[in-house]
C-alpha cells in the first residue's frame, strides 16, 4: 500500500469515527486531494522552515528584517496586477468540464493579466528611486522587490488556475520541484559563504519563478495569445472585483504591522517580529493552507454549505484550543533556533492571534464559496477590519512595541470573525 492511499484510508477512518458516518464519494475525492496538497505543502514548508531559520540566524535580525520587507512590499506592489480576475478565474473554472470553455476562460484571464503585468512593472522600474523613497527602502532593495513582483504575481495567477481546474496533484509536484531547487540554491550560497540578503532572496525568487515556469509549461495547451472573451471576462470580473477588494484588505491587514514596525522601530524589530510570526504559522499554515486550497473549489462544486459548516465547527472545537495551548512551546523552540530573544508574553499573544486567524480563514472560505453576494459581505468585513487595524497599529506599536502590533491584528481579526459568523447565521449556513 503506498503512502498516499494509506493516508487517505486513515483520514477516512478518522472522519467516520468523528462524524459517525462514512465519507461520501465527494468527500473521499476531497480527502485524496487534501492528502496530495498536504504532503506537498508539508515538504515545501519544511524546506522553507530550514531556509528561514538558518537564513535568519546567519543574517541577523536587521538583514532578516530587510528581507521580510522585500516580501511585504512585493505583496503591496502586486495588488493592481491582474486586478479583478485572480479571484474570479478560480470560481469561473471550478465547475466547468468543457476543455474549450476552460481554454477561453484561462486565455482571457492570462491575456488581461499580462497587459497589467507589463504596465505596472514598467512603472515600478522606471520610478524605482521615487518609490524607494516612499517605502523607506534603499534603491537596490526596491529593485529586488520589483523583480520579485513579476514572478510573485505570475505565481498567483497560475495557482488560481490550478485550483479552478482541481489539478491538486500537478500543483503538488510543481511545488515540490520549485522548493527543492530553491533549497539547493540556498545550500550552495551558504556553503560558498555568500552571507548577505541574497542568501534568502535568490531561493525565494527561484520558488516563484520555478513555479511560474513549470506551471505555465503544464498549462500551455489552455492558453491562446490574443484570445479574449468579453462575456467570460465580465463574469470573472463581477466576482473577481470583490475578490480584489478582499486581496487588498488582506494584504494591508496582514502586512501593515511590519510597515509600521519598520517605520517606528526599524528593520531589526521587523526581523524579530517575523521570527515570531513565522514560528506561529509554520505548522498551522501548512494545515489550513492545504485545506483551503482544496476546500474552496470543492465547496463551489458540492453546494452543501450547511453540512460543511457543521462539520467544520465540530472540528474547530477541538483544533482551536489545542493550537492555542501548543503554539507557545513551538514558538519558543523556533525562536530559540533563530537565536533571537524570547518573550513568553509575545509567544502567547501570537498564539491567540493565530487561533483567531484560523477561525477567520476557514469561516470566510465557507462564506465566499456561496457566490458573489456572500463575497461582498466578506469584502465589507475585511475593509472594516483593515480600517480599524491601521490606527490600532499606530497607537499600540508606539505604546507596546511589537506586542502592540500583535494585539492590533488580533483585535481586528476577532471583529472580522464575529462579523462573518453573523452573516453565516443570517444565510442559515451555521
Amino acid at each position: 500500500m503506498n503512502i498516499k492511499k494509506k493516508a487517505v484510508d486513515i483520514i477516512a477512518s478518522i472522519y467516520s469515527w468523528f462524524y459517525k458516518a462514512k465519507p461520501t464519494k465527494q468527500m473521499l475525492v476531497f480527502i485524496e486531494s487534501l492528502v496530495f496538497v498536504f504532503l506537498a505543502t508539508g515538504l515545501s514548508k519544511g524546506l522553507l522552515f530550514v531556509m528561514n531559520i538558518l537564513g535568519g540566524r546567519f543574517l541577523g535580525a536587521e538583514t532578516y528584517g530587510e528581507y521580510t520587507l522585500i516580501n511585504t512590499f512585493a505583496m503591496f506592489l502586486a495588488i493592481p496586477i491582474g486586478l479583478g480576475v485572480l479571484g474570479g478565474v478560480t470560481r469561473q473554472l471550478a465547475d466547468v468540464e468543457s476543455f474549450k470553455r476552460r481554454k477561453i476562460i484561462i486565455s482571457t484571464a492570462t491575456n488581461y493579466f499580462l497587459i497589467t503585468l507589463v504596465l505596472f512593472s514598467a512603472v515600478y522600474f522606471l520610478f524605482y528611486k521615487e518609490l524607494a523613497l516612499v517605502t523607506k527602502m534603499g534603491h537596490n532593495l526596491f529593485l529586488l522587490t520589483a523583480l520579485l513582483v513579476i514572478f510573485w504575481s505570475s505565481n498567483s495567477l497560475i495557482e488560481s488556475v490550478f485550483r479552478g481546474l482541481h489539478k491538486q496533484r500537478q500543483w503538488s509536484w510543481i511545488t515540490i520541484i520549485s522548493y527543492a531547487l530553491a533549497f539547493t540554491s540556498f545550500a550552495y550560497l551558504a556553503i560558498i559563504g555568500n552571507i548577505n540578503i541574497l542568501l534568502l532572496f535568490i531561493p525565494t525568487f527561484i520558488i516563484y519563478a520555478g513555479f511560474s515556469f513549470f506551471g505555465a509549461l503544464f498549462l500551455r495547451n489552455y492558453f491562446t495569445p490574443g484570445l479574449f472573451d468579453s462575456g467570460e471576462f465580465k463574469e470573472m470580473f463581477h466576482y473577481g472585483a470583490y475578490a480584489f477588494i478582499i486581496t487588498v484588505a488582506v494584504t494591508f491587514l496582514g502586512n501593515v504591522d511590519r510597515v509600521m514596525i519598520n517605520y517606528f522601530l526599524g528593520a531589526g524589530s521587523v526581523g524579530l517580529y517575523q521570527a515570531y510570526f513565522f514560528s506561529s504559522i509554520m505548522i498551522i499554515g501548512v494545515i489550513t493552507g492545504a485545506f483551503i486550497r482544496v476546500f474552496f473549489p470543492t465547496a463551489v462544486k458540492v453546494k452543501d454549505p450547511l453540512n460543511i459548516t457543521k462539520k467544520l465547527d465540530r472540528l474547530m472545537l477541538i483544533g482551536i484550543p489545542a493550537a492555542f495551548i501548543l503554539l507557545p512551546f513551538l514558538i519558543w523552540f523556533v525562536v530559540f533556533l533563530y537565536g533571537y530573544e524570547f518573550s513568553l508574553l509575545t509567544a502567547f499573544l501570537f498564539s491567540l492571534a493565530t487561533a483567531i486567524d484560523i477561525l477567520v480563514v476557514i469561516n470566510s472560505a465557507t462564506l465566499n464559496a456561496q457566490g458573489t453576494a456572500s463575497i461582498k459581505k466578506t469584502a465589507t468585513g475585511l475593509v472594516a477590519a483593515f480600517i480599524i487595524n491601521i490606527p490600532l497599529n499606530y497607537f499600540l506599536i508606539n505604546l507596546l512595541g511589537i506586542n502592540g502590533a500583535i494585539i492590533a491584528t488580533a483585535t481586528s481579526m476577532l471583529i472580522l470573525y464575529i462579523y462573518i459568523r453573523i452573516n453565516l447565521k443570517k444565510q442559515k449556513i451555521t
